[in-house]
């Protein structure tokens, strides 16, 4: 085993961990490790990469029973939301309703390893705008109900009971873009563009590696990286897709919408936190730098605690002039800040999924 060298045990372990090695740690140091891993809920892609680098026996056992557990309950509620997943597109397809599934069970297969290896909570489903009403009756149709939720946002949500004690419901995701129109310029006719149709399909597309890796990015920059799930997605997708994933085509695509401050601010993060992606794929040089004031993983955990007090509310004020490219989307973000901090500063927590 690898000799610790990095103070923050989480950090160090997943470093590690995706070089094919482990670092030695002590009995407190593995309870240290478990609380986190409970507390960024990234159990079942630890387990997944314990898995797969053949390492999943050189960890204490009653860790390794542990991530097992947890894998097991992700897959059964992945399952589940795959059922639900099928019946949609399916219905989707039949109604000649062009549809990309975003995220879920479908990242999960495809680039994570299986069903088991990255749990989630719900769909997210992009579709064209001409298609948003039509999309919304086959969903209701479906038994869903539409939430009433923020009308600047850049989807809606629709909610379905099921007969489930351990999930009780489900929420559907209906996309018309990848991130708030109003801090973006995102072309999203692009992601249409060069999305792949499925096997057997039709109506139904899948996003192209790179996009998918944009996405990841935005995504987690829309939740202020504030969890280090988003850095084990950066992280998963830079080994799994390797040569597929150009970084001067991904950083000319986020520029042309406006978004190259978020994607580089996000990569640098988790260069940043996990060394080994510099050796494995080297970021590129710009002739300037985006940067992040006042992130870190402490202020992380204590935002994943529902701790967040007057230094989160200062850190959304002063990463909104660094986060965005342009002073529209910094004043306008600004804006949205003033009238939402209070909200944003009382909620126990945020939904990070």
């Amino acid at each position: 085993m690898a000799e610790m060298k990095n103070q923050d045990v989480l950090v160090t372990f997943l470093d590690e961990l995706y070089q094919g090695r482990l670092p030695s740690l002590d009995e407190m140091q593995y309870v240290n490790l478990m609380m986190d891993i409970d507390l960024f809920d990234i159990a079942p892609q630890v387990f997944a990469e314990l898995r797969q680098k053949g390492l999943s026996h050189q960890v204490p056992e009653q860790v390794r029973l542990k991530l097992s557990s947890e894998a097991d309950i992700v897959l059964i509620q992945n399952f589940l939301i795959k059922t639900e997943l099928k019946m949609i597109l399916q219905t989707f397809e039949a109604s000649c309703i062009e549809v990309i599934p975003l995220k879920g069970t479908q990242l999960a297969e495809r680039y994570f390893g299986g069903l088991a290896a990255r749990g989630t909570t719900d769909i997210d489903l992009l579709v064209g705008k001409k298609d948003l009403h039509q999309a919304s009756d086959l969903l209701i149709s479906l038994g869903f109900d539409k939430v009433t939720g923020d009308p600047t946002h850049f989807h809606e949500e629709y909610v379905k009971p099921l007969n489930n004690a351990s999930f009780p419901s489900l929420t559907v995701e209906l996309h018309w873009n990848i991130i708030r129109e109003d801090f973006t310029n995102t072309d999203v006719s692009r992601l249409w563009r060069d999305a792949s149709l499925m096997s057997g399909c039709h109506y139904v597309y899948e996003l192209s590696p790179l996009h998918t890796f944009y996405h990841i990015c935005l995504h987690g920059m829309n939740h202020h990286m504030m969890s280090m799930k988003y850095f084990v997605d950066i992280a998963t997708l830079i080994h799994v897709m390797d040569s597929r994933l150009e970084y001067a085509e991904l950083l000319d695509v986020a520029a042309a919408d406006r978004n190259l401050s978020k994607v580089w601010i996000a990569l640098s993060l988790a260069y940043d936190m996990l060394p080994h992606l510099q050796r494995l794929k080297p970021m590129p040089m710009l002739p300037y730098k985006f940067k992040y004031p006042g992130w870190n993983l402490e202020k992380a955990r204590k935002v994943m605690l529902g701790r967040k007090g007057f230094s989160y509310s200062w850190f959304r004020i002063v990463t909104a002039f660094t986060v965005h490219d342009t002073w529209g989307q910094r004043w306008s973000q600004l804006g949205f800040l003033i009238w939402n901090l209070p909200l944003l500063w009382i909620r126990k927590r945020e939904i990070f999924r």
